[in-house]
């Protein structure tokens, strides 16, 4: 009979001896003999131990889970993140490239009004070919005039606007106190069609509030195509180059 305690040094007649070859014997008595020493807790023991496993098994799910579910919420926040940085990012370029544009546009309206400014001084340079000695109409003179066009209805509410805008209003110094002859004359560094147009309609409006022969100019920095010339004969339009080194296109 194999023995379950030989490392007890228990004489074969010892009582716990003999309960241990007993139960060595018989496997079937384990249960009853445990059942008699160990209380109802003990007895749960591998039970409780089954069911931590399990549960721990199910916990080690669900922090997978978990961990899962978090690391995806990272990522959709990780690229909400970048999109919004993305759109920021948009914005200021638009915001920079809109900065640049205006800053062009307000350094090409300086450039623009500095050099009409150097063409009105110099009227008289401008237009001696075609007038003895041009002289610049004064500015609230002209406007003291246009609005009394428009509140006499000779001018409509467009033309009136259109004949504030004009660049420079030139006229013959005269030799008796009385000007005969004016000159309207738009100023453009460069220009194109819709500026002779534009010298050919104010000239219009001009000389119908003053009753006088008005001729329409255009004053510009550089050199213009031989084909403008048939354009501006055809609108009654004369281009005149006034240069200046500094207003050359770069």
């Amino acid at each position: 009979m194999t023995t379950i305690a030989p490392d007890l040094n228990l004489p074969p007649d010892h009582p716990l001896r003999q309960i241990l070859d007993t139960i060595a014997a018989h496997p079937e008595v384990r249960e009853p003999v445990l059942r008699i020493l160990l209380t109802e807790d003990l007895l749960a023991l591998p039970e409780q131990v089954r069911e931590l496993r399990a549960d721990l098994t199910e916990f080690r799910e669900e922090t997978r889970e978990q961990f899962r579910t978090v690391n995806e919420r990272i990522d959709e926040t990780n690229q909400t993140m970048q999109e919004q940085f993305q759109q920021v990012n948009e914005r200021i370029d638009e915001s920079r490239q809109d900065v640049i544009r205006r800053m062009n546009g307000f350094e090409g309206r300086f450039r623009g009004e500095t050099y009409e400014r150097k063409c009105a001084e110099k009227i008289d340079s401008i237009l001696v070919d075609h007038f003895r000695h041009a002289v610049e109409y004064d500015q609230t003179a002209l406007t003291e005039r246009l609005v009394q066009a428009r509140h006499d209805r000779l001018l409509t509410s467009e033309e009136y606007q259109d004949a504030r805008n004009v660049d420079i209003v030139a006229y013959e110094k005269p030799t008796l106190g009385v000007a005969e002859h004016l000159a309207v004359v738009e100023v453009s560094i460069t220009f194109n069609r819709d500026d002779l147009e534009t010298a050919a309609r104010r000239a219009a409006i001009i000389g119908r509030v003053f009753g006088l022969r008005t001729d329409a100019f255009v004053a510009t920095n550089g050199p213009w195509p031989e084909e403008v010339n048939e354009v501006a004969r055809q609108l009654q339009v004369t281009v005149v180059r006034y240069f200046l080194p500094e207003f050359a296109a770069e």
